[in-house]
């Protein structure tokens, strides 16, 4: 056995990934069964017989190129007006490596199903078997046309039907008979073997001939081989067309030395090995009925999607140029695996047959959903990773397969969340899609909705709190819009999210602990949840949207004003509904100290507000889940401040006003401390030493002993009567006094 580096074949773009499992595929199939093949420093290897000169020699003189055929097509050379000449020199040709390819042309030309029409100006060799079928004749392109539509799938099926098995591996690798819909055709072959006027099949044929059947070009064809397989530099590139299959060389503005470049030059070898691997993708996969029937129709409508391996419907998610229009007009994604370890091609090919993803014991569909799912598909397959293209239209009416990045298959413990998510979200997308129509504001919503995808994507691809704290953001920045429309979008609010987030997305910021602190705020007696004053939900049942007595209350032009606002609406709340305490309770207390971060200045607010809005999806009436949450996140430190601040002594005397528990007094004596909306109206206006002096006396009145006023007039007004609502740990005063000083 000899290890050959193939340095031309990478994992980037499609048409080099492709060539590496052409090289395998035909090594095994033609020459030695024991080929192992495999990915390594971003090239691919192969252990077999042949050695580097082995190698090019099984190429140049004994391979044997696949009988690849689409009668089907217009342009195939089967019909008037095409260009015969590649058909035409392989049925000249008498040489053993063809025979097979010029049997099934030769079968196809008899076939009933094709039209009886073979114009006087066609090649020789194709009047003689139209002769013998007794079926020649001259019609014109427009009735080729009309005939090739009509017949289109009588000639697939008899293709599959009658052809050598070899044939029918690209046939079923090109279109899938699907029982009820007629033929799809998987994006990893463009529409059936063809990108508008390009037939893959044609050009596969004219490159043959330029490389294998033309004795004058034998020196010239073997630099190009070596160029193709090794990387080796040479000259004597030609015109020919490229395809889907390398973006870089399809021509169009900027791709060449000049303004635009039509005739982008290539390597005919590439496009043959392109051809030779996209066979490995046929497989009795397509013709199940259950994963048929999961993916018979796309997204929005779109159509039916051809099922093929390791291929969903498209997510405009993880590249820069992704677009809305992306996600309408792209033909789907293809996530080609990478493996490390040595295997044969039989053993790809059972993984190919096997090539769908899942999410539970549900199939995924898209590339979103693929990312979730693809750590685990790839550790029961030893993938070591995916490189994800979407076949997207460029450059006008024509596809590419846009490599989108890789995708590192790890086990990752954050898949948890995302599965959770989607359980919460999936029904809803459904409805806003169906609902949002052309209504106002639908545009900025259909944007965060991807935004949220696109943080799902990041956190499959590359987990970590910081991942988990960007999603939670995107999910809060969609759920403020949805709260300024309610029943508008939404039948109702949207909820239900597990406490596991949080510990996840701990990642050593105060913004994730200020906005965990102020989400947990619960009900206190009529006294709604937060989220009755983040958005218009009910408060005695925040499932539903509210419909007459409503909370809401998030208003203010800074996070500061709008806290504010939030705990002067609660306090007059509960005064209202005779609600005995202060409705300022949260199950996930802090430090003062970090409390005294926000005072500061020190964080970032807007994000602790988006932060805020997602942590309101959580399902914080799940007493379990919250009491493992407050573990986790004790283990993890959050009793203790991130960092060591200062703390405001005007807000630790304040606070004790908004406790929602009763103060206990060093005598054991506790006492029960009623809200003073009045202070919150004095901080609003900047009056805090009057706001200090109105709290010092009712501190005094209830028995709690503080001192003169002076010292504790310290700190902007509003951001401390903002910082009342955020829920601490113990008794603020102890942060800043002596034991034995002031109770």
């Amino acid at each position: 056995m000899s290890v050959v580096w193939l340095w031309g074949c990478t994992p980037e773009p499609l048409g080099s990934y492709l060539k590496a499992l052409a090289v395998l595929r035909l090594v095994s199939e033609q020459k030695d069964s024991s080929t192992v093949g495999w990915w390594e420093h971003g090239f691919f290897s192969v252990d077999s017989s042949l050695d580097e000169e082995g190698l090019i020699r099984f190429f140049l003189e004994e391979y044997r190129p696949t009988p690849i055929l689409s009668p089907w097509n217009g342009g195939s050379g089967f019909y008037t007006g095409d260009d015969a000449s590649a058909i035409d020199a392989i049925m000249r040709d008498d040489s053993a490596r063809f025979t097979l390819y010029r049997e099934c042309i030769e079968k196809i030309l008899m076939w009933l199903e094709m039209p009886p029409i073979l114009a006087p100006e066609a090649a020789s060799t194709r009047n003689i078997q139209a002769a013998s079928s007794g079926q020649a004749g001259n019609y014109s392109t427009a009735e080729n046309r009309k005939w090739r539509e009509e017949h289109k799938t009588d000639i697939i099926r008899a293709c599959r039907n009658r052809l050598p098995d070899c044939a029918v591996e690209w046939v079923d690798s090109a279109v899938v008979i699907q029982a009820f819909d007629g033929p799809s055709f998987p994006p990893i072959l463009g529409s059936g073997g063809n990108e508008g006027r390009l037939d893959y099949s044609k050009t596969f044929m004219a490159n043959l001939v330029a490389m294998l059947l033309r004795p004058e070009g034998a020196v010239m064809s073997g630099r190009l081989l070596r160029n193709s397989l090794f990387g080796e530099p040479t000259d004597g590139f030609s015109s020919t067309k490229v395809g889907q299959y390398d973006p870089g060389r399809a021509g169009g503005y900027n791709q060449g030395l000049g303004i635009e470049q039509k005739d982008f030059k290539a390597n005919p070898w590439d496009f043959i090995f392109a051809m030779e691997g996209a066979i490995v993708w046929s497989s009795g996969l397509s013709r199940r009925e259950a994963v048929r029937a999961l993916l018979g129709r796309g997204p929005q409508g779109t159509g039916g999607m051809a099922v093929s391996p390791f291929t969903v419907w498209a997510s405009p998610v993880g590249y820069g140029s992704s677009s809305r229009n992306d996600y309408r007009e792209a033909r789907g994604e293809i996530w080609t695996p990478v493996w490390r370890r040595r295997v044969g091609y039989p053993e790809l090919r059972a993984v190919m047959a096997q090539g769908r993803a899942e999410i539970g014991r549900r199939l995924v569909g898209t590339g979103l959903e693929f990312a979730e799912a693809a750590a685990s598909l790839g550790v029961d397959h030893g993938i070591s990773e995916f490189v994800r293209y979407s076949i997207l239209k460029r450059r006008g009416e024509s596809y590419v397969a846009l490599p989108c990045g890789r995708f590192p298959v790890t086990d990752r413990k954050e898949s948890d969340l995302v599965r959770d998510l989607e359980r919460v979200l999936g029904s809803h997308r459904r409805q806003l899609s169906r609902r949002l129509g052309d209504k106002e504001g639908a545009r900025s919503l259909t944007d965060a909705l991807r935004a949220v995808d696109d943080a799902i994507y990041q956190l499959t691809l590359r987990g970590g709190p910081e991942r988990v704290k960007d999603l939670i953001a995107a999910v809060g920045r969609m759920e403020r819009l949805l709260a300024t429309r309610g029943e508008s979008y939404l039948k109702r609010p949207i909820s239900g999210l597990s406490l596991k987030w949080l510990p996840f997305a701990d990642d050593g910021s105060l913004e994730v602990r200020i906005a965990s602190a102020i989400a947990s705020i619960g009900p206190s007696g009529g006294v709604g949840p937060i989220r009755s004053n983040l958005a218009p939900v009910d408060p005695g049942r925040p499932w539903k949207w509210a419909q007459k007595e409503k909370q809401t209350a998030w208003r203010g032009n800074s996070l500061a004003a709008r806290l504010t606002e939030v705990l002067r609406r609660r306090t007059i709340d509960a005064r209202r509904l005779l609600v005995e305490s202060n409705p300022t309770y949260g199950s996930i207390p802090l430090h003062p100290e970090d409390v005294a971060a926000f005072i500061e200045g020190l964080v970032d607010e807007e994000l602790v507000e988006d932060l805020l809005f997602g942590l309101s999806w959580v399902r914080w009436t799940d007493n379990q889940g919250v009491s493992e949450a407050r573990f986790k996140l004790r283990e993890q430190g959050w009793a203790t401040p991130l960092r060591r601040h200062i703390v405001p002594r005007s807000w630790a005397m304040l606070k004790l006003l908004f406790m929602p528990t009763p103060i206990r007094l060093s005598n054991g004596k506790e006492v029960k401390i009623a809200a003073e909306p009045s202070v919150i109206r004095l901080l609003r206006a900047g009056r805090t030493e009057e706001a200090c002096r109105l709290g010092a006396r009712r501190l005094r009145s209830c028995g709690i002993d503080v001192p003169d006023v002076g010292p504790w007039a310290d700190g902007d007004g509003t951001r401390i009567a903002g910082a009342l609502l955020i829920p601490v740990a113990g008794n603020p005063l102890a942060s800043i006094l002596p034991q034995d000083e002031g109770m």
